[in-house]
């Protein structure tokens, strides 16, 4: 038998060869890969950081002395008086009384929010905290001079975000502009001129198609009060007029404020709830519990809740308590800093609930800090609504503490929206002129904007009854109680407008019985970054990424907080001293094609520059590497690069870090201690947070960052003038002397010439090439030291030529994976063309009648079960002339006593038994015994139609045609198992078939389904006993005499096919081994005549070489997933899955069987074909070993069941 040696000695030798090759792989695995595990990655260099990053050098003083002291609690002094003008008293309470009625608003919890452009507002952080605002009041609007003018400033990008987030907008008129006092007094005193300024605005508002106005006018004495409110009066009427809102602002507890008349004049009030001290030089609480609670309680029993808004703020007043000058307002963020720039302790003061905390300044002058958070506004949160305000506004957003808007809701209309999923709105007609702010006149019940009349209330507005007319209650001047809600009466509906931003809404929708205050110990780390010293080399200061208080809570109010950790800034810490006219030139990304050319034309001008390298270029190009230090350049990292984002994590960063760091010491023996800071950062100096998180990491890790402030743009491809202009340019204007260049990135040829341009023309100007490490101060080898001499012991296993050798293999196995994908292709669409033309020969054969008589051989060995279904279903094969005959190979079984029942039963049955052999001796007996000279041959446990020993014959009406084999099914389809081999049939034997009869090389004409003419089989000597697949063998001899075999589709029989994994492969095992051994034998008809050039290379490349091929194209297109290098390998995948896909469909539509089992083609390739390499493999070890293998009979199940077969 082939492959058969007794002695055993070819395969020791096969084993001495294989332990050969198995060490060798051993040894380059562990030169490879062990030290990467074992080569330390981390770069820093404590001697380094400590002469590079001292505290003389880098901590300068922010001044701000580090001394705190410690402040007691104070006792509360709570004056003042309401003051009002009681000679004009009369006539503004006259024009108050006829004043047009506004609606209020109805059971609705809204918030709002003050936004102060001055400021210079984060517009993100706007965008993202607005959608929990249902109004905005912007500074928009300011006196133009001493005139009734009015100026607009509006930032068009904060509208925007206005308008994306259903804010409604009001404009603020406010007292800051230096117009104030006496002049303004004077503006309003003049009815003409009141009136004009009101007009003006009135103007404004409506062009913008806004609701209303915001005043904010506080600076003024008792004795303005009167012209004050006179003018609010005016204004509201001819707001009113239009329908239009005014709304004002008052501040909370001042003397001489004429709150009665503002809350009467206004259609909203805005309670300003902060400023409680009274002495500007003197520290106080900016609104303590006691002042505030007390204060908004008085108004309460007074006006009505319903048109009042408390505004809160969380920022700080810092006084200097020495010089006793105003205090200095803060921001949230600005006084956590101080604080912990100065090392002080922040008290919670246990009677007012406002924090503070005490500092010496470098002048020495002592400070106090009072400051709200967002634990103080939290209390007053809860205290408003509890009283039953309809509304809360927060001062100066942006400016806050951010941890307040866990407990704010998303605004009433995203929500609506969310909850309603109502209709887009129809475009109205102003959009269509051009007015974008037309969503301002009614945003907050966008959908219904064409049903709003400017001149009718609309049928859809309910009033609750108890919205009273103020106004009317001055017909009854004598009664206090007056002002009192529950004594208002139903204002008419007649006289009223829309306030389309409300519906009718309870206050349960608000509720924020789900928001635990304890949600607000853990603070978000500060995006603000500070740059320190000067430099284009720099390094990370570590910043903390969270801090806490502790809160003790008393049911829903905080009594008590102590912050348990402070923010520290995010420092930028800037180094490097530069010599005037001193260049360092840097090159990114490579090496690349052209880094020798770049380095040839610094070799020329002996200078020395920066190589950043990428990992995975290095690993390419190791050989450059080594030049490029051998030469005295720098080497150092470029990992940090993500061109399209910013925000990685920082397990990825090290992760690349490591791994360039590891690449390059295992090429050059040396640490690289500094990396360029990521793609896009400007200037050199990381600006914000998205900057700043992978340099931090890099920064944390002991690396020193090196940016550049000249760009040559030469990534862009302009032409190598344009080039070196552009460095020239900026060395002439600019004080950076780092200059960014590219050795990779496409085709460099632009940056090999602007280099070779603009080197002599610098030099004639005056300047010096120097490299990085100089402007430290310190030589190449302290930012590039030698590695320990244990490292160098490890790296020795991996020299650099290994790594070459690495990088070729890689190379040589991905283009040998695309190569094969491609021929694997082909060969599928050339398999797809003559399926084709054989579907056009294939349809001649059954043209005509040919029915001679033939013989049917049945082998069977232990086939009790099976062998007489099989023979009754040959019995009904409407065929007019045939013989059965059954060969018993000496079964142990009875199936000689049941094929011997068939015989005495029907006439054309007969039983030959014979001694235990091979299979194949079995059917040469049968052929010698057989009386016609058709032969059928089918295995015991095959079932055939009535009509397919009709279909089998027919192309023997050819006499050139020798052989045929036909259509096998798989008809026990119970599991995935099945499922595969039925896919494996339809589509690798029967589709494959079909092509090769159009080839005349069909290379297997198995014994479970063929025929044959006897002579012929005679002619070459019958079956063989060299290989286990003697179908095959004999095949294969035939066709190397010239002789013709042929498919016939129409021809069809049902086999059982194995359900478990072990009879499968020991089936195919049997098929593997048996191919091998076939084409071991005939291989000297290799590349003889079409046969051979067709079939048996398809056998040689696709069932053995691609078998054995197949687990390291797995590994590559999974390594490739892993390292991200995967989109040629993987698309070439894809492509090659969905044409086998679309062969799949057209080989079930040919055999015209149901689509159904298709999609079991997609996960074949990822489960069934490992189960074949394992076979492949045990049959290629089974070939070396050299002995004899058995037959390895299937136990028969017959677990098929066939109904109107035919």
């Amino acid at each position: 038998m082939i492959f058969e040696d007794p002695s055993q000695k070819r395969w020791k030798r096969t084993l001495n060869v294989t332990y050969g090759v198995v060490l060798l792989i051993a040894g380059l695995i562990f030169g490879f890969i062990i030290p990467e595990y074992l080569v330390n990655s981390k770069p820093i260099n404590p001697w380094l950081f400590s002469v590079l990053f001292n505290y003389e050098n880098w901590k300068q003083s922010k001044g701000q002395i580090k001394k705190p002291s410690y402040l007691k609690p104070f006792s509360y002094n709570n004056t003042g008086a309401i003051y009002a003008d009681n000679q004009e008293l009369l006539y503004i309470e006259k024009r108050i009384a006829n004043l047009k009625n506004m609606p209020l608003i109805n059971d609705n919890f809204i918030h709002a929010a003050f936004i102060m452009q001055s400021d210079k507002p984060n517009i993100k952080a706007i965008e993202e905290y607005t959608k929990q605002v249902d109004i905005a009041f912007l500074d928009w609007i300011s006196l133009s001079g001493s005139t009734c003018w009015i100026r607009e400033a509006i930032d068009w990008n904060l509208l925007e975000v206005m308008k994306k987030n259903r804010v409604m907008v009001f404009p603020r008129f406010s007292d800051s502009s230096d117009l104030w006092g006496t002049k303004f007094m004077d503006l309003i005193r003049d009815p003409a001129k009141a009136e004009c300024l009101a007009n003006n605005m009135k103007s404004m508002v409506k062009t913008r198609l806004l609701k209303g106005i915001n005043i904010d006018i506080d600076q003024f004495s008792p004795a303005d009060n009167w012209p004050y409110i006179n003018w609010l009066i005016t204004m509201a009427e001819i707001f009113h007029k239009d329908n239009l809102y005014l709304t004002v602002n008052v501040p909370l507890g001042r003397s001489g404020f004429d709150y009665k008349n503002i809350w009467l004049v206004a259609d909203i009030v805005v309670i300003k709830a902060f400023d409680e001290h009274s002495q500007p030089w003197r520290p106080w609480p900016i609104a303590g519990k006691i002042w505030f609670e007390w204060r908004i309680q008085s108004l309460l029993k007074q006006f009505p809740a319903k048109k009042t808004i408390v505004a809160v703020w969380t920022h700080s007043y810092d006084w200097n308590i020495t010089s006793k000058i105003l205090p200095e307002f803060k921001s949230f963020d600005d006084t956590m800093i101080l604080a912990d720039d100065t090392k002080s302790d922040i008290i919670f003061d246990p009677k007012s609930w406002n924090s503070n905390f005490k500092y010496k300044s470098s002048d020495w002058d002592m400070h106090e800090v009072w400051f709200l958070d967002a634990i103080s506004a939290w209390n007053e949160y809860s205290f408003i609504k509890k009283r039953n305000v309809h509304w809360f506004a927060l001062w100066r957003i942006t400016n806050e503490d951010t941890t307040l808007w866990n407990f704010i809701p998303k605004n009433y209309s995203l929500a609506e929206e969310e909850k309603n999923k109502e209709k887009a709105p129809e475009i109205h007609e102003a959009y269509k002129q051009g007015f974008d702010w037309l969503w301002l006149s009614n945003i907050g019940n966008s959908w219904q904007m064409g049903q709003i009349s400017m001149n009718a209330a609309s049928p859809d507005v309910k009033f609750s009854n108890e919205m009273q007319d103020i106004r009317m209650d001055f017909k009854y001047p004598s009664q206090e109680s007056n002002l009192k809600p529950n004594e208002y009466r139903i204002a008419s509906s007649d006289n009223t407008f829309i306030f389309p931003y409300f519906r009718e809404n309870s206050l349960e929708n608000w509720s924020d019985a789900t928001f635990d205050p304890k949600e607000l110990r853990d603070l978000p780390n500060f995006e603000r970054i500070e740059s320190e010293g000067a430099g284009e080399i720099f390094k990370i200061q570590k910043v903390q990424s969270m801090w806490t208080r502790e809160l003790t809570l008393k049911w829903d109010e905080i009594v008590l907080s102590r912050y348990v950790s402070l923010p520290q800034k995010t420092k930028v810490l800037r180094l490097g001293s530069w010599k005037s006219n001193t260049i360092a030139l840097t090159f990114n990304n490579g090496p690349g094609e052209h880094t020798n050319a770049i380095l040839d034309i610094l070799k020329k001008y002996n200078i020395k520059a920066t190589f950043f390298l990428k990992d995975e270029n290095l690993n390419l190009n190791p050989k450059t590497l080594l030049r490029e230090y051998r030469e005295g350049h720098m080497i150092w990292s470029r990992a940090l690069f993500y061109p399209d984002n910013l925000d990685v994590s920082a397990e990825k960063v090290r992760e690349e870090l490591n791994s360039a760091q590891k690449h390059i010491k295992l090429i050059s023996w040396h640490w690289a201690m500094l990396v360029r800071a990521p793609y896009n950062v400007s200037d050199s100096v990381p600006l914000n947070k998205e900057d700043i998180k992978a340099m931090y990491t890099a920064s944390d890790m002991g690396y020193i960052l090196a940016g550049a402030n000249i760009d040559s743009r030469d990534f862009t491809n302009p032409w190598a003038e344009i080039i070196t202009q552009n460095m020239l340019s900026w060395l002439k204007k600019d004080s950076s002397n780092i200059i960014i260049m590219h050795d990779f990135w496409w085709d460099r040829i632009q940056t090999v010439q602007a280099l070779e341009m603009m080197i002599p023309r610098a030099l004639a100007l005056g300047y010096e090439f120097v490299p990085l490490n100089d402007t430290l101060g310190v030589n190449r080898e302290a930012l590039m030291p030698e590695v320990p001499l244990f490292e160098k012991f490890m790296i020795l296993w991996r020299p650099s030529f290994l790594a070459i050798i690495q990088d070729w293999a890689w190379q040589f196995i991905s283009l040998l994976f695309l190569f094969s994908t491609f021929i694997a292709v082909l060969r599928m669409i050339f398999i797809g063309f003559y399926v084709y033309r054989a579907w056009k020969i294939q349809t001649k054969y059954y043209k005509q009648e040919f029915t001679p008589p033939v013989t049917i051989l049945v082998p069977a060995y232990n086939e009790e079960k099976v062998i007489e279904k099989t023979v009754l279903w040959l019995l009904k094969s409407d065929y007019p002339n045939f013989e059965i005959l059954v060969i018993d190979d000496w079964s142990k079984d009875a199936t000689a006593e049941v094929a011997r029942r068939l015989t005495e039963k029907y006439e054309n049955v007969r039983l030959i038994s014979k001694p235990n052999e091979w299979k194949s001796l079995a059917l040469n007996l049968g052929f010698k015994e057989a009386k016609h000279e058709f032969i059928i041959t089918i295995d015991a446990d095959t079932i055939v139609f009535p009509k397919t020993v009709y279909y089998i014959v027919q192309p023997f009406s050819d006499p050139k045609v020798d052989a045929v084999c036909w259509n096998i099914l798989v008809w026990n389809v119970k599991n995935v198992l099945t499922a595969f081999q039925e896919v494996e049939y339809v589509i690798w034997q029967n589709f494959d078939k079909r092509a090769f009869d159009a080839l005349n090389c069909i290379s297997v004409v198995p014994w479970a389904t063929w025929a044959w003419r006897r002579q012929k089989v005679l002619d070459v000597g019958w079956y063989s006993t060299d290989t286990l697949v003697e179908d095959a063998d004999l095949t294969l001899t035939v066709l190397e005499n010239w002789w013709k075999i042929v498919y016939s589709p129409m021809a069809k029989s049902v086999t059982e096919a194995p359900e478990k994994v072990l009879p499968l492969f020991k089936q195919r095992f049997r098929w593997s081994f048996g191919t091998f051994q076939c084409f071991w034998k005939h291989r000297h008809t290799l590349w003889k005549g079409s046969l051979w050039n067709i079939a048996l290379p398809n056998m040689l490349i696709f069932q053995v070489m691609f078998p054995l091929l197949a687990p390291l194209w797995d590994l590559v297109l999974l390594y490739s997933l892993i390292i991200w290098d995967y989109k040629a390998m993987f698309l070439a995948y894809l492509f090659f899955l969905s044409l086998d896909i679309i062969a799949s469909v057209i080989a079930y539509v040919l055999d015209k069987k149901s689509l159904k089992n298709v999609w079991v083609v997609a996960i074949q390739r990822f489960f069934y074909r490992q189960f074949m390499y394992a076979v492949t493999f045990k049959s290629i070890i089974a070939a070396l070993k050299w002995v004899r293998y058995g037959w390895n009979k299937l136990e028969r199940k017959w677990t098929v069941k066939i109904s109107n077969a035919g």
